[in-house]
């Protein structure tokens, strides 16, 4: 039966060590996926990706009405980072996430966590 799905998914996140107080850090994400079209024609997904903290820092992707041929695939990336300078001690859990709609759907997410001493 042919139809429109999402045919594999990865999602990895990176989060640094133990970090100082006002010292500079990355968190780093990236998606991977691919799409499968396998209707007679074309078909259209948006996709989301963001990586967030609980300190409230951001960093997004998106891509609304992304085309799969009829009888296609797509395959794609997004990587994120968040580089910032925290400036309160305790413990920061980081998520990534992403989400895609249209001729199929799907969500998934991951998260880390470090310490900010």
């Amino acid at each position: 039966m042919a139809g429109t799905f999402i045919d594999s998914q990865n999602l990895d996140i990176s989060c640094p060590g133990t970090v100082l107080v006002g010292q500079s850090s990355v968190i780093s994400g990236r998606a991977s996926f691919r799409l499968v079209n396998e209707t007679d024609t074309d078909v259209f997904f948006n996709i989301l990706v963001h990586l967030t903290d609980t300190v409230g820092y951001r960093a997004e992707q998106s891509q609304t009405f992304q085309v799969v041929v009829a009888n296609g695939d797509l395959t794609d990336s997004y990587s994120l980072f968040i580089n910032e300078n925290y400036t309160n001690s305790g413990l920061v859990t980081a998520t990534l996430k992403i989400e895609i709609t249209g001729a199929a759907t799907f969500s998934d997410s991951v998260e880390c966590n470090f310490n900010v001493v």
